[in-house]
Order: C-alpha cells, then structure tokens, then sequence
C-alpha cells in the first residue's frame, strides 16, 4: 500500500496503529520486522505516536494503543446518528423478513430501544423507542447480552 502512498510516513503511523490493533502490544522489533520499516523511521513514527498518546508503553516495554484513539473515536461516535446509519439497513431485513426490526443500546443495567422499523405483518410487539427493559429479562436485553 506504501507505494500508491503520497505520504507514505502517514501510511506508515496508519500501519503502526493497525498492526497493534491486530495483534496486540508488540515490541519495535516485531512492528519493524513485520511491517519492514527501516529502524530509524520506526523509531521516530514510535516516539511522535507516542507523544500524541495514540500509542504507549507498557510494563514490558511493549507497544500499545492508548487513549488519545478513544478520545478521538467518542469525538466521531458524538457526531454520528446512529439511528440514522442503522435505518437503511433495519428497514432492509425488515423488508427481507417481513418482521419487526428494533435497535437497541445497553445502558447501565438496561437495554433501550432506540429505533424500531415496524412490518405491515399481523405479527407485532409493544414497544417504542426510548422504552427501558432489563437486560436479563427481555429478548432485546438477551440479545445486547
């Protein structure tokens, strides 16, 4: 991928990131060795990965993800709707299964409903978005389980 790169240290940090994402902490070598960057340049994407908290060390000097990737995907998660990115494909099974379709979230020790795509089936359950159950003794609980 590195060679249709036009800024190959950026694909470079990219390839970092996700080779720890897949195997977990790793140390330099490894990154090195299985990504073939020439140790100079390992070494330098490492320590600016690190001084922006994307990776860190740890107790055994291992590679790992760190906290400014979390920060950064509640930044994304905060702007996306996820109701609206889940409709298109709701209403798609719904349409494949002729039954009711619902999206739930677990918060806390409950499951909500927070979107539901309704067949014209005879079929038919009462809720509603925003409906609080409890995890353990509901479908959508079980299922969020």
């Amino acid at each position: 991928m590195l060679e249709s790169s036009k800024v190959p240290a950026l694909t470079r940090a990219i390839d970092i990131l996700n080779l720890i994402a897949r195997i977990g902490p790793c140390s330099a070598a490894i990154i090195i060795e299985t990504l073939r960057i020439p140790k100079s340049t390992a070494y330098l994407l490492l320590n600016e990965l690190k001084r922006q908290r994307f990776i860190s060390l740890d107790h055994q000097d291992n590679y790992c993800l760190w906290t400014k990737l979390v920060e950064l995907s509640g930044h994304a998660l905060s702007k996306m709707d996820l109701r609206e990115l889940a409709r298109p494909r709701l209403t798609q099974l719904m349409d494949e299964t002729g039954l009711l379709c619902h999206l739930g979230i677990i918060d806390h020790e409950n499951a909500y409903y927070i979107l539901k795509v309704e067949s014209s089936s005879t079929i038919s359950v009462r809720s509603h978005e925003g409906k609080s159950l409890s995890l353990y003794r509901s479908g959508i609980g079980k299922c969020l389980l």
